[in-house]
């Protein structure tokens, strides 16, 4: 399966990923119009290789070397917020969605999932292997999503580049 990357987004990405990962990216793509076509194989391999860090803040900062090795507890004070999209972006992401499914009753495709397709994605969701889900909130960080409500829409996706589900 091929994948289709806005060179305008793979841009917007400089500004945060490691620039091996765009040259991994153009290295692999082929650019037709204003979009770079990748194997999805390639772009997941590329993507775990290149995979946001993560940085477990509370061990980054842990000062004494015989703590006992839970992260369950800050010895720095302060915990670095959850950055959400901003409200414009979010409210972007509600109206695409909402467009889709208007477009999937219009056309008579199905608008929801069954109960065990939207369990799995969820399932998938609060596995956080992304490192983007707030279990606290129940939401995504990624594109600000209440993962419940997301994940029982047919025609919607995970939001990264390789699509969880």
């Amino acid at each position: 399966m091929m994948y289709a990357m806005h060179i305008s987004d793979i841009e917007k990405a400089k500004e945060y990923r490691p620039k091996e990962y765009i040259d991994a990216l153009y290295k692999v793509g082929v650019i037709q119009g204003n979009s770079l076509i990748i194997r999805s194989s390639d772009l997941k391999r590329i993507w775990e290789e290149f995979q946001p860090e993560r940085v477990d803040f509370i061990t980054a900062n842990r000062k004494d070397p015989n703590c006992c090795g839970k992260t369950n507890h800050n010895v720095s004070g302060s915990v670095p917020p959850k950055q959400y999209p901003s409200i414009l972006t979010m409210a972007k992401n509600l109206a695409g969605s909402a467009g889709r499914a208007a477009k999937a009753v219009v056309s008579g495709d199905k608008l929801l999932r069954t109960d065990e397709e939207k369990q799995k994605c969820l399932d998938i969701c609060q596995t956080n292997k992304c490192g983007f889900y707030d279990a606290e909130k129940a939401r995504c960080i990624k594109c600000g999503c209440f993962s419940k409500f997301k994940t029982r829409l047919a025609n919607e996706h995970c939001p990264l580049p390789v699509r969880l589900w």
